[in-house]
């Protein structure tokens, strides 16, 4: 199977003709094609904005609003899942082992449940506020990025889990290889606005990037499946803040 496809399937909710089952030994592989899913996340976002502008014209509330719900469903919920099992781990647990113990645990505590709200209003009102070039490259960018950042973070960080898991098949046969054609995908996308990738967008990536690392590392000794949805949502988040600014 192509790892591209194997990508899309895993990230998104996107249907691939013939996909019949997961392909544990191309995970790894797959996970060199994580931007270009990214870019498929944001074309598609693109395109719902040129759409809702031209039906919505003067409601940019609602455009914000429905471009959010989109963005949730094409992923499946699945970095919101992450994000609420990590906050509840890391709210709840005094020890690296009880907040992995805490994170395996199928229920949604209630530092699951806000930071999910809080992220999801935020994401919200940012969109809101981005008008042209900038809600053209946040739209496109962040998705791009984010999940660019989450190969830095499998090549450069250890698993945390003891027991299998997919974040743990995805990280363990993950080269520099795979990195490098990530990172090759990023460059490629970033001729679209040179300016605003690499003086804002590519930093702040990599700042994030490393603060996620520092934190995951102190609090858990490494980073699990978990821990990458949630630091993709917070990737996005971050640049969502940054491109609202007025500059």
């Amino acid at each position: 199977m192509n790892p591209f496809f194997m990508a899309l399937t895993f990230l998104t909710i996107i249907p691939v003709p013939g996909l019949k089952h997961i392909d544990e030994n191309l995970l790894s592989k797959s996970s060199s094609c994580f931007p270009a899913v990214g870019a498929i996340i944001g074309g598609i976002l693109l395109l719902f904005f040129k759409l809702l502008h031209c039906l919505f014209p003067f409601r940019p509330s609602i455009t914000a609003a429905l471009l959010l719900a989109l963005w949730v469903l094409l992923t499946g919920a699945l970095h919101l899942d992450g994000l609420a099992d990590t906050f509840d781990g890391v709210a709840g647990g005094s020890t690296s082992e009880a907040r992995l113990r805490i994170m395996k645990d199928t229920h949604i505590g209630t530092f699951g449940v806000v930071a999910v709200i809080l992220l999801l209003m935020l994401k919200y009102n940012f969109l809101l506020n981005l008008e042209g070039l900038k809600l053209t490259a946040a739209l496109f960018f962040s998705p791009i990025l984010a999940r660019w950042g989450l190969v830095v973070l499998m090549h450069t960080t250890p698993y945390a889990g003891k027991k299998e898991s997919m974040g743990k098949l995805f990280m363990e046969k993950i080269t520099p290889a795979y990195l490098a054609v990530a990172t090759a995908s990023i460059l490629a996308a970033s001729v679209l606005s040179p300016r605003l990738f690499f003086i804002f967008l590519l930093p702040l990536t990599l700042l994030s990037i490393v603060a996620l690392r520092t934190f995951f590392l102190k609090k858990l000794g490494g980073v699990t499946g978990d821990c990458l949805g949630a630091s993709c949502e917070l990737i996005e988040l971050v640049l969502l803040f940054i491109l609202s600014l007025p500059f």
